[in-house]
């Protein structure tokens, strides 16, 4: 299983508190504070050009050109 932030999060309140993994599981969880994915650029272009074609009437090519020219 791979390293992730919640683990690392569950690892040092286990740590700190000297509860048990399933108790310091619970509270990391219970916090709400999961570390969201970032979305790629093109992530953005694709999600922005989809919302133009939508709701604008925009073709395909035409939203993409416009929304990659503002995404940084």
């Amino acid at each position: 299983m791979p390293v992730t932030d919640f683990m690392i999060r569950v690892e040092k309140l286990q740590q700190e508190t000297g509860c048990t993994r399933e108790h310091a599981m619970q509270a990391v969880a219970a916090t709400g504070q999961q570390v969201a994915r970032r979305e790629t650029k093109q992530e953005t272009v694709l999600r922005r050009a989809v919302a133009l074609m939508r709701w604008r009437g925009v073709c395909w090519s035409k939203a993409i050109d416009l929304v990659a020219d503002s995404v940084e």
